[in-house]
């Protein structure tokens, strides 16, 4: 196995990851950081406390009771109080509050006549984040009073209490949300952001692995040790590289999804089955690049210009089924779609390894597309002449 030509030019490569510290540090070290970095921004996981003004035109008991159940809901807090609408928005403008409760004039004698007054939640929806935790705390309070003013009426009507309550509460409408139930930003931003990074990663490190050899002098070198076959080129350069970045899902499964309580509903198992397939799927489609760039900065920008899209196209801030046909089939060619999509039912959903066959099938493409070019390319590359080295490759 030593005298093996794979062993010499796997060891070749390893003694190459050892001397360039800074390979190491950008292949392990940086993609680490900025998971842990990431997972700590959203350790809350749920937004709570937004500023909120209150501008209340009634000042009654009854209006007063409104900001108090506003003031009550976990994702509001009452940091200022608001003269006028003008007032409001100036306020939003300086950055002081993001939403605004506006409660009108004659509200409570409106209530006490039948009529239906309206309370007014002004948000920010600059930031779509923020405006939907404020509409659901909006609708959770105006709902709750709503019912109790409602009710309180038909009592003091002479109907029975229970037939009141019956009657204010003869159509409901119950939301029930499943899978991530208290819509925990953690649990859904974190393993998208990490299946991007997962993508880049691999095809950075992919598309660096033949190009460094051939631009700085190595192709010789390598010929020599593998007895002229291209196998042991391959897999000698190739694995290394791809068990390094491997590290990476391993401390992402293994250590920081329990550290941040970040569910995996389908098994560990099972979400690295799909990691594994998805890796492979990232790496290989790097080594083409390697193979068809003249140079590092070339196969650099190359993996740059492909990833810089793919989490636009990803699904994970968009659905694709909404998406332009255009865009759907550039989503479709990137590695990152199928395996985020697996990801989330595995993880989140919790959905039997089966269901996610399609997504699976999807990757595998990738790697028989891969597989099928990366021969001939390695072929052609390696009976180049310095010469036609300088001058092939791909230009973004």
């Amino acid at each position: 196995m030593k005298n093996s030509a794979f062993y010499k030019i796997a060891k070749r490569e390893l003694h190459i990851i050892k001397n360039r510290r800074l390979f190491f540090l950008l292949a392990v070290a940086v993609p680490v950081l900025l998971y842990f970095s990431l997972a700590f921004i959203y350790v809350n996981g749920v937004l709570n406390e937004i500023p909120t003004a209150v501008c209340d035109m009634d000042n009654t008991q009854l209006s007063r009771k409104v900001v108090q159940y506003f003031d009550a809901t976990s994702a509001v807090k009452i940091v200022d109080n608001a003269s006028s609408i003008e007032d409001i928005k100036k306020g939003m403008q300086k950055g002081k509050y993001y939403a605004a409760v506006y409660i009108p004039k004659n509200f409570e004698k409106d209530i006490k006549s039948n009529n239906s007054p309206k309370v007014t939640v002004y948000k920010n929806t600059s930031n779509l984040v923020i405006g939907n935790n404020i509409t659901k705390a909006a609708a959770s309070a105006v709902q709750t009073i709503s019912t109790g003013a409602f009710l309180k009426k038909l009592q003091s009507a002479g109907k029975m209490k229970d037939n009141a309550f019956n009657i204010a509460n003869a159509i409901t409408v119950n939301a029930m949300p499943l899978y991530n139930p208290n819509y925990n930003y953690l649990n859904f931003l974190i393993p998208g952001v990490a299946a991007f990074f997962i993508q880049m990663c691999f095809m950075v490190a992919g598309a660096m692995i033949f190009v460094t050899d051939f631009s700085n002098g190595g192709k010789e070198e390598l010929k020599k040790l593998a007895n002229g076959k291209l196998a042991p080129i391959f897999f000698g350069k190739a694995i290394p590289h791809f068990l390094l970045q491997m590290t990476t899902v391993f401390i992402l499964i293994g250590i920081l999804f329990p550290m941040f309580d970040v569910p995996v509903r389908a098994g560990n198992f099972n979400l690295f089955v799909l990691l594994l397939v998805f890796s492979i799927a990232s790496f290989l489609p790097g080594l083409v690049i390697s193979l068809l760039s003249k140079d590092e900065m070339n196969a650099t920008q190359t993996v740059i210009f492909i990833n810089t899209p793919a989490f636009v196209f990803s699904g994970l801030t968009f659905p694709i089924w909404s998406m332009p046909l255009l865009h759907k089939v550039i989503a479709a060619l990137m590695p990152l779609t199928p395996a985020l999509e697996g990801m989330l039912k595995l993880h989140q959903i919790g959905t039997p390894f089966g269901f996610v066959t399609g997504e699976m099938l999807h990757l595998m493409a990738f790697i028989v597309v891969s597989l099928l070019v990366l021969p001939f390319l390695l072929k052609r590359k390696m009976s180049e002449t310095a010469s036609q080295n300088k001058e092939g490759g791909i230009n973004v």
